[in-house]
């Protein structure tokens, strides 16, 4: 059953229980049904919960991300896009380092933490407007001559616990 066929499924048996429960997590859907005495085998649990992290996120942002991410999960997810972003930088760019850092790397990180990211290149544009207009997310941008001036200066104190990509 696809997962469309199978949220109407599950909607369906929600409403014939006249639950007030909202919103469209597979997992939770299951977890009425199972409230009101239907026995639901460990396998459709567990295949709903691995639905509700690749679906929910993207179509319905009004679920809470723990509900479908353990801290694990979560930071691999978070390092899969920070990779990512520097594969990409590096395919523009050729020569490259890029380092992410901040709460990401520490293991630290939260609802609200974002991707801290270093892209040091040689082949990033010296007007730094249109380095962040390169680059187009938030990671910093500095030229290798740029780097080495700042860590002469004790100015990379950021990059403590960074992780090079």
């Amino acid at each position: 059953m696809d997962r469309e066929a199978y949220e109407r499924w599950l909607a369906q048996a929600k409403h014939t229980l006249a639950s007030a429960e909202e919103g469209h997590s597979l997992k939770r859907l299951l977890s009425v049904l199972e409230g009101a005495g239907v026995a639901i085998p460990p396998e459709p649990l567990e295949s709903a919960q691995e639905l509700d992290i690749h679906y929910l996120p993207a179509r319905y942002p009004e679920g809470n991300p723990f509900e479908f991410y353990n801290a694990k999960r979560a930071r691999e997810a978070l390092l899969e896009e920070a990779r990512a972003y520097a594969k990409r930088v590096r395919e523009a760019l050729g020569e490259a380092e890029v380092y992410l850092f901040g709460s990401v790397a520490r293991g630290d990180f939260n609802l609200e933490s974002d991707l801290d990211l270093l892209v040091v290149s040689p082949a990033l544009p010296q007007d730094p407007l249109e380095r962040a207009r390169l680059l187009r997310e938030e990671p910093r941008g500095l030229l290798p001559e740029e780097f080495a001036r700042l860590r002469a200066k004790g100015g990379l104190w950021f990059l403590e616990g960074a992780l090079r990509l």
